[in-house]
This record gives structure tokens, sequence and C-alpha cells, in this order.
């Protein structure tokens, strides 16, 4: 009996929202399923999602030295042949050695005088590289040089003179080169 009493109040309940409900408007934009979804849409929309970063762009500073460029750096550099050669090639040359003793400074000594450099040094430094000439024989060159000029002037004279006198006598004895110079005759015309 108790069932069907409680049964009965319930279906009066049910009976009397559900006459409440008939007079208010209900919009099925506002239900709980589709504020889900609207919800899940403007998570999933990169758009809005990218709006908030594009806009406070500049509140934002950038890590300068980030641990994996720190770590790269100092790889690069541990990886590096002209680094790791480096302090080599700064030292290549010098000798770092303890003070001077005196076989040291005689072997030095010793060195320089058999050296074939120091041998010669002296005696190129007094060689001559050109001439010295006394004032009073440039005269004597000056007629020298005026000799050789005057002779290749006459040599290019008589050189011009003489060109066209280097085969025969007369044209006559070649008849291939008169037979080319009537040719060349004929061309202007």
């Amino acid at each position: 009996m108790f069932n069907i009493c409680l049964a009965f109040c319930l279906q009066c309940v049910y009976k009397a929202d559900m006459e409440w409900l008939r007079g208010c408007g209900w919009m099925p934009a506002e239900s709980v399923h589709h504020v889900k979804a609207r919800n899940a849409q403007s998570i999933l929309n990169e758009r809005h999602y990218k709006q908030g970063a594009k806009d406070g762009f500049a509140k934002f500073t950038h890590v300068v030295d980030r641990p994996e460029l720190i770590l790269a750096r100092v790889n690069a550099a541990n990886l590096s042949d002209l680094k790791y050669k480096e302090t080599f090639n700064a030292e290549k040359g010098h000798y770092i050695g303890s003070d001077d003793t005196p076989q040291l400074a005689h072997s030095r000594e010793v060195g320089k005088n058999i050296s074939e450099k120091t041998y010669k040094h002296q005696w190129d430094e007094s060689k001559a590289t050109g001439y010295k000439l006394d004032e009073k024989y440039i005269p004597l060159l000056i007629g020298k040089k005026g000799r050789d000029i005057i002779s290749d002037a006459k040599y290019h004279e008589l050189h011009e003179k003489v060109k066209g006198h280097y085969m025969a006598g007369t044209l006559v004895d070649f008849p291939e080169v008169m037979r080319c110079g009537g040719q060349e005759k004929n061309k202007g015309l």
C-alpha cells in the first residue's frame, strides 16, 4: 500500500511540474548539452586559442639563453677542431724552457758562426746593386746613347728604302706577282 501511495504522490508532483513547464518557454540553445558543445567548439577553435597570445605578445619576454641553446653552444665549442687546436697553435714555435745556461749560450753563438745566412749577410749588404757613376762621365754616356739612337734611325731609313728591292730587278721575272697585282688593280672596279 505504501508503494501505491508513493507512486500516486510522485505522479501528482510530476503532473504539477509538467503543467508548470508548459507555461515556461524553454530554448534548446541553453540546454546543458548545447552549452557543452559550444564550450568544446571554442576550445578547439585555433583562432580564439591564439588570440590571447597575439594580443598580449608585448607582455611576454623571450628566454635569452634556454638550456638547450647553452648546451648546443658548449657542445659546438667542444667539438670544434679549431678550438681544440687553438692553444697548440698559439704556443707553437715558442720555446718555454729553463733559463739560459752556459751550454745553451755557447751553442747559440756557435750556431751564428756556422750559419750560412749570417756568414753571407754582410757580403750581401755590401754587394753593388747598381753602379755609381762619376759626374764627369755623364756626357760620355749621353754620347753613346745618342750614337745608338742615330744608328737605329739610319737602319730603319735604309730598310724602308730597300724594302721593295729584295726581289729581282723587275717584276717581269715573277709572273705570279704580276697576276696578283692585276687582280688588286681590278678589285676597285
